[in-house]
């Protein structure tokens, strides 16, 4: 077996591990992480294969972990997963004399978000930004 490395995309997949040795030579195989399972495999004798699974990533951080085989290890890399953003309400209105909306931003903390207005009418605080999920007032 040769010192390969995996990709994996941040929704999940599987794979396989081929495995090439003597036929008398013993190997397992064990994952370094509870996102990386080991679906078949798991011992053998011989040439044969791992079979593995990648679980969804539900950070937006990438990550790695090992598959060890005899102290051979397979290292797989998955993608972050995708930052994701919604705001409610989406619409609002206010009387003709003003006042404040609070706006609900849900997304995965890691997530870097601002608050703007593209009109001078609309007061925003200067503390209209996260990185998680969260509220902010404006003033209309």
């Amino acid at each position: 077996m040769e010192n390969a490395a995996g990709h994996a995309p941040a929704a999940g997949m599987s794979g396989t591990i081929a495995i090439t040795t003597n036929r008398d030579c013993t190997w397992t195989a064990a994952s370094s992480a509870g996102w990386l399972t080991i679906a078949s495999g798991t011992t053998g004798q011989g040439s044969g294969s791992v079979g593995y699974r990648v679980g969804a990533n539900p950070d937006p951080a990438s990550r790695q972990a090992t598959v060890d085989v005899n102290n051979i290890l397979v290292t797989v890399t998955q993608d972050a997963a995708p930052c994701r953003f919604s705001v409610a309400p989406a619409n609002t209105a206010v009387s003709a004399a003003g006042g404040a909306v609070t706006l609900t931003i849900d997304t995965l903390t890691g997530c870097a978000w601002t608050v703007s207005s593209a009109v001078p009418w609309i007061a925003v605080p200067a503390t209209a930004s996260g990185n998680r999920a969260g509220t902010r007032a404006i003033k209309k």
